[in-house]
């Protein structure tokens, strides 16, 4: 049939020719294209040349081959090729299922034009992003260095002994927003002379937008340390999280239809907004537009414009403030008590924090039994501490729940020194992590002084009079013991001029006067151990 249809190529336009259609359908498709104009592609060239099937003459919806247009692939349609071979298959279909109908068939040209990307497309998808993520390379130690002192429980051990968590993250705050002004500084300078030159008046824009990013940046590390309790978690999650938000800007450099507010949505993640504003000065200079009013208010073709970049940042900078602190409150840790969701919306939380303490003296069930000394009628009424039915639960395996302090009740006055004894795992550091606000109690209740351990307002006012010397190291290993001393004397509240002679008479207290400026790295167990119990006791120095 082949040598057939091979002889009368003149007078034949197409030929099917079947080798079997009983069991399977096998056939082929001849057709002969001379003096048609084109003819079909090679079957073994898979594909096209991207400017081939892009633009041109349309005809029913596909572009028609010939001309100075090219796409080898619609040959198949526009030829009848197509077309024969859906019409034999769906005969032969028919044949076999008479239930089967022909399926709906929709074709479509490729909707856009061929994209080339010149310089001003390569420099844009490189230098916005290398700018974020090089001014971001300090979220990395940052995050480590928190979230490792929530895991050596450090954080929480400064919280117990008076420090308030306003204090402690302005500290951080402090620390590297001095770094990021420097930083800021020096960047804003090297790449307004190194890597611009139409724009270099914009040297006061480009500053405002690194010094905004960097602290946007704190702030983000802040969500981040709620989020973790492992250092080198924190670390790659911040590194590799900003690398994914960074990387978002490209839909500005792309997608030049996209819906405005897009943009601006994407400005609450301050990374994309930095590399978006980067962006468009990067634009802007290649273009050679200098710094004006209306450029800083300028959109260009897409995206937003620099100046709401600047404002979406500081926006950003509120936003993750909050954030942070929400999530610092009520997320629950391995370490430490946390708040309910609504506690903002609650009206202790907003008016006067002082409590008023409970009268508890006498309160609970007085226990008889031979073991336990009866209480001297003089001590009655002059509890310190009341805990009645403390209990904490933990999940073991299977969710099996596992009873660490197991319904515990227990007076201590005043006056009296108390010893807590016990094996391993009877759950002493347990006991003394809840009241402490180290952890939270699973149910009972404890008193101290009249202050409730279970209530978060109240647990601030019994840290302002209680010590602990916890048994893991709480102390800095860059501090001497004569600067740990004075450090968590002024947490406590001791005044300046108290404080040093104070601190003096410890040290030769306690044997520690010639080392009392020798790094705590480098001291012994024993005078670790003593600094670390002294500090704890500074608020009594």
């Amino acid at each position: 049939m082949e040598e057939e249809v091979k002889r009368n190529e003149t007078s034949l336009d197409m030929a099917i020719i079947f080798s079997d259609i009983d069991i399977e359908l096998n056939y082929k498709i001849r057709l002969v294209s001379e003096g048609r104009g084109f003819s079909l592609p090679d079957a073994d060239n898979m594909w096209a040349d991207g400017a081939d099937c892009r633009g041109g003459q349309m005809v029913f919806g596909l572009q028609y081959p010939g001309g100075q247009t090219k796409c080898p692939v619609n040959t198949y349609f526009h030829s009848g090729f197509l077309s024969l071979q859906l019409l034999v298959e769906h005969t032969w279909l028919k044949i076999k299922n008479i239930q089967h109908e022909m399926p709906d068939i929709l074709i479509e040209q490729l909707p856009k034009d061929q994209f080339t990307g010149g310089q001003e497309t390569v420099l844009r998808s490189i230098i916005p992003l290398y700018l974020a993520i090089s001014m971001s390379q300090f979220l990395n130690p940052m995050l480590m260095v928190v979230v490792l002192e929530k895991e050596k429980k450090i954080k929480e051990s400064l919280r117990m002994v008076g420090l308030r968590d306003s204090v402690f993250w302005l500290s951080w705050f402090f620390v590297y927003g001095f770094l990021i002004s420097i930083i800021s500084t020096i960047g804003s300078l090297l790449i307004n002379f190194l890597v611009f030159d139409v724009t270099k008046s914009y040297w006061i824009v480009v500053f405002l937008l690194m010094f905004e990013f960097g602290l946007s940046i704190i702030m983000f590390a802040f969500i981040m340390t709620t989020l973790f309790s492992k250092a080198k978690s924190a670390g790659i999650s911040g590194a590799l999280s900003i690398l994914l938000i960074s990387c978002l800007y490209y839909l500005q450099v792309y997608l030049e239809d996209s819906p405005v507010w897009v943009f601006w949505l994407l400005g609450l993640l301050s990374p994309t907004a930095f590399a978006m504003s980067m962006d468009k000065i990067l634009t802007f200079d290649l273009r050679g537009i200098p710094l004006s009013n209306e450029a800083i208010w300028d959109a260009g073709d897409n995206g937003i414009p620099i100046g709401g970049a600047m404002i979406m940042i500081a926006i950003d900078i509120v936003l993750y403030l909050f954030i942070a602190a929400y999530l610092d409150n009520v997320i629950p840790t391995e370490y430490g008590t946390n708040r309910p969701l609504w506690f903002f919306l609650m009206p202790s939380y907003w008016m006067d924090k002082t409590p008023k303490k409970s009268r508890i003296g006498g309160a609970g069930v007085e226990i008889s039994s031979p073991d336990m000394e009866p209480v001297p009628q003089s001590m009655q009424g002059s509890e310190a501490i009341v805990i009645e039915d403390l209990r904490k639960v933990f999940k073991g395996l299977n969710n099996e729940p596992v009873y660490a302090v197991n319904g515990v009740s227990l007076k201590i006055y005043t006056g009296e020194i108390t010893a807590i004894l016990g094996h391993n795992g009877a759950g002493k550091t347990t006991l003394f992590n809840m009241l402490t606000g180290m952890t939270s109690a699973s149910s009972g209740s404890a008193h101290i002084f009249g202050y409730d351990i279970s209530d978060h307002n109240q647990m601030e006012e019994i840290r302002k009079f209680t010590g602990i010397c916890p048994q893991h190291d709480v102390l800095f290993d860059e501090l001497t013991p004569r600067e740990h001393l004075k450090y968590f004397g002024r947490i406590r509240g001791i005044l300046e001029s108290e404080l040093e002679a104070e601190v003096e008479s410890i040290l030769e207290d306690i044997n520690l006067t010639e080392k009392g400026d020798a790094i705590t790295e480098k001291l012994s167990g024993g005078d670790r151990k003593s600094t670390r119990l002294n500090s704890s006791h500074a608020r009594y120095l």
